[in-house]
């Protein structure tokens, strides 16, 4: 029984599942995207286990390359593991899970743009360029001058971008998924004079148990990406309580969330996989 990492380098999540192998008795195998050679036969046999830590397009690529129906990953079949994923927005809109309100920034047109902010609720609104990550590309805007000069610029840039409704949150929620439950959650905290909860690289967060509608909601997500696993970014409205996914990872950085509520997910996460059939 191995257990296949796929990773281009060794870092917290890579150390933490090699423990939890080493614990469990299963041998830890670590395959480098980037130095892989795709012309020797696939090393996975039936009954294996693989996890991608990295979210690299060569790492996706030799992930597909080496799945095949007798693997056990966190994917529910082997079919979805093969897919694209489909985005998080357009998904959830169909599906009726909650999140905030979400256009995409296609055009210029100042008309329109003030009919998008009139349906999301007047301003504040949020810009978000798509790709970026702690908090980078997340742009505030409170009034139609700022609006547009942006717009311009993400036009002129070719940057890709949407508009979203702004929810007033004092942080996030960050919730750990496994099958169908919550294994484990913590808060990111907004720093002082920050809308932006995960910036930087050592963000503010703490340990934190939701209500009952929220891992809802987390569960509700995870099982619309035909995932088995992952971590789901929640905002919370601070009047309502209501809950908003802001997006769903897969693979996601689960030290993090054990090093705050200490807590041992790389163990579970092992154990689930040597609890499933092929995919």
């Amino acid at each position: 029984m191995r257990f296949f990492c796929i990773s281009a380098g060794t870092d917290l999540a890579v150390e933490r599942l090699r423990n939890a192998c080493e614990k469990l008795g299963v041998e830890f195998v670590m395959l480098e995207p980037l130095t892989y050679d795709f012309l020797q036969p696939n090393p996975t046999a039936s009954g294996d286990l693989l996890y991608r830590v990295d979210t690299t397009v060569a790492a996706r690529a030799l992930e597909k390359f080496l799945l095949h129906p007798k693997l056990r990953t966190f994917y529910p079949t082997y079919h979805r593991g093969m897919s694209a994923s489909t985005h998080n927005t357009s998904l959830f809109m169909q599906l009726g899970i909650a999140q905030p309100k979400t256009y995409p920034l296609l055009h210029q047109s100042h008309r329109l743009l003030k009919t998008y902010v009139d349906d999301l609720g007047g301003f504040p609104i949020i810009i978000k360029a798509l790709g970026g990550s702690h908090g980078v590309g997340v742009i505030r805007v409170d009034s139609f001058p700022s609006l547009f000069s942006i717009t311009d610029y993400l036009s002129q840039q070719n940057v890709t971008a949407v508009l979203r409704q702004y929810i007033h949150a004092k942080g996030h929620a960050r919730l750990i998924v496994m099958g169908d439950r919550v294994i484990g959650s913590i808060e990111y905290i907004n720093p002082d004079g920050d809308f932006r909860s995960n910036i930087g690289t050592t963000p503010n967060v703490a340990a934190k148990d939701f209500p009952e509608h929220i891992k809802k909601l987390a569960i509700d997500s995870i099982r619309a990406r035909q995932l088995e696993f992952g971590g789901v970014d929640i905002m919370i409205d601070d009047t309502t309580g209501n809950g908003y996914v802001l997006e769903v990872n897969f693979p996601c950085f689960f030290p993090r969330v054990e090093d705050a509520a200490h807590i041992d997910i790389a163990t579970q996460m092992v154990q689930y996989l040597l609890g499933k059939q092929g995919s």
